[in-house]
């Protein structure tokens, strides 16, 4: 019996750890994918906002970004999930 506890608590720390580590790297990959969008913007000739409205180019940004920051978190677990299990399937 004290052996499943332990299992339980080990499963318990592991899935803390992991969710949290998602998270990190999810916010880490959302603000690097801003920063370099927004760097690309500010070096485009200004023919470009003559061209493009800018609530456009601000709409872009923050519907795109809040489209990907929701998508992120769930590409990184499946990519995940799918990386062990081809190693699980590799290690038979």
């Amino acid at each position: 019996m004290v052996g499943l506890a332990v299992i339980a608590v080990v499963q318990s720390l592991l899935i803390v750890f992991t969710t949290i580590a998602f998270a990190r790297a999810c916010i880490h990959a959302g603000r690097n994918l801003h920063n370099s969008a927004l760097d690309s913007v500010l070096r485009v000739p200004m023919l470009f906002f003559e061209t493009n409205p800018s609530g456009r180019i601000i709409s872009r940004f923050s519907k795109d970004f809040s489209q990907t920051d929701r998508m992120l978190p769930h590409l990184f677990q499946d990519t995940t999930e799918m990386i062990l299990n081809i190693l699980g399937i590799l290690s038979r």
